[in-house]
């Protein structure tokens, strides 16, 4: 049997930062390690920026580039960054010039074209680089949803079976809900596009069960629900600063919640720091709440509006070998679930799932995390800010424990889900070459 060839259609793959990148590398490296020829094509280097060193491709893989005869993106970033601080700033001149309706209107433009994608001047370049080249199957990651178009064309092009993955919704919910007619409009086309590719792929692929569900309701396409899932033995370096951490063997001594990464989108470590006061002034426990990330600052002011900033412990950010070691060594790792993003599996869920130490879910009980964190005794999920501290503790302590010994947990590693969905897409390629036969 010939090798099969595989396409990954991603604007971000390693060494690009971008989170947007990880899903896609996680594709490639399943395809290779089962046999397959794996394709990237991606936004070109100077696009794929800001990029991380330690992001290595996977060898093997076969990379191509396209550039976008112009980027909307950038052109509103800078636009916002010029006008807006001007604004900020009193300048009178900017002031005249964000009120005319000239900008208004263009302003109104560039949002509708956002609309139909952030890169969509990319598709042209796009599908030039794909010109003649032929596959066996084609996943298209999202978003921007340019990504799942070129996908859907190359396909159709070379007679590929198409998979369009959801990271997230087809267009982001919380930028293009502006009420004029010409977003609307552009939504129109916008979702005349993403039922064109819905309607072309083999399968529909979501990486939480909510976007399954959404996904399911515009098409009668099968939808494969293929969560990240978590590194069974990620890379581990122990923390060079001075830490005091809990003792295993004292079961009434030092807690500590450890909460790694930004606080964007409206997160708010308020409840933990609240929780962490209760501990210490309710059941006489010394507590702490571990901080590494960009947004110390931040962090210390969610402690002191709650009287709890001598709370704090803020280690900066920090590598990730070195959180991978904080985190198994904590009472509780945080995970906190934005309002507005109940949808997502974030991908601290899953590396406080590996840790196997008890989570402190902060969010929608209704959430997809919530559920995961709930049905499998993974730990406590915080959906209001009234927690009793020793109803908490109880909870977290029986959850001890339940992430490794939990066999439907343990059939969550990301190497098992991918390998799963690999074989899925070998046995439709199988078929399709049966019926074609």
């Amino acid at each position: 049997m010939t090798e099969r060839k595989l396409l990954i259609v991603s604007t971000y793959f390693a060494p690009a930062a971008r989170i947007g990148g990880r899903r896609a590398e996680k594709f490639a490296e399943a395809f290779l390690k089962q046999g397959w020829q794996v394709d990237v094509l991606s936004l070109d280097p100077v696009r794929n920026s800001p990029v991380d060193p330690t992001l290595k491709v996977p060898e093997g893989v076969g990379r191509f580039w396209a550039k976008p005869s112009f980027d909307p993106g950038r052109l509103a970033g800078l636009f916002k960054r010029v006008v807006w601080q001007s604004v900020e700033d009193k300048n009178p001149l900017a002031r005249l010039l964000f009120r005319s309706w000239p900008l208004r209107a263009l302003m109104r433009l560039a949002g509708g074209l956002g609309v139909i994608s952030p890169f969509f001047p990319w598709e042209g370049p796009a599908m030039r680089a794909l010109a003649g080249k032929r596959y066996d199957a084609v996943v298209a990651t999202l978003p921007p949803s340019s990504a799942a178009v070129v996908g859907a064309r190359h396909a159709a092009a070379c007679g590929a079976l198409l998979y369009v993955d959801y990271r997230d919704p087809w267009h982001d919910l919380n930028f293009y809900d502006a009420p004029s007619p010409l977003a609307a409009h552009f939504r129109q086309l916008n979702a005349k596009k993403e039922q064109a590719c819905l309607e072309a792929a083999r399968r529909v692929v979501a990486v939480s069960p909510t976007l399954g569900r959404w996904a399911e309701e515009k098409t009668d396409t099968p939808v494969y629900v293929l969560p990240h899932g978590y590194v069974a033995e990620p890379e581990m370096e122990p923390y060079p600063g001075r830490l005091e951490l809990p003792d295993p063997a004292d079961g009434a001594g030092l807690i500590v919640f450890y909460y790694v990464g930004a606080l964007l989108y409206g997160r708010d470590l308020g409840p933990v720091f609240r929780l962490a006061k209760d501990i210490e002034d309710q059941q006489g426990r010394r507590c702490r709440v571990l901080y590494s990330g960009i947004h110390g600052d931040w962090a210390r002011a969610q402690a002191e509006r709650v009287g709890a900033a001598d709370l704090l412990v803020d280690t900066g950010a920090i590598p990730h070998p070195q959180v991978n070691h904080l985190m198994r060594r904590v009472t509780a790792n945080v995970v906190v679930i934005s309002k507005g993003f109940e949808y997502q599996y974030p991908g601290k869920l899953w590396d406080a799932v590996a840790a196997r130490r008890p989570i402190l879910l902060m969010g929608d009980a209704r959430s997809d995390s919530a559920q995961l964190v709930e049905s499998h005794g993974l730990g406590v999920v915080l959906s209001s800010a009234t927690n009793p501290a020793a109803d908490v503790l109880a909870r977290l302590q029986k959850s001890e424990g339940a992430s490794a010994a939990s066999d439907s947990i343990a059939r969550m590693t990301t190497e098992r889900l991918y390998a799963a969905f690999v074989e899925a897409v070998a046995e439709d390629v199988s078929q399709a070459e049966r019926q074609d036969a």
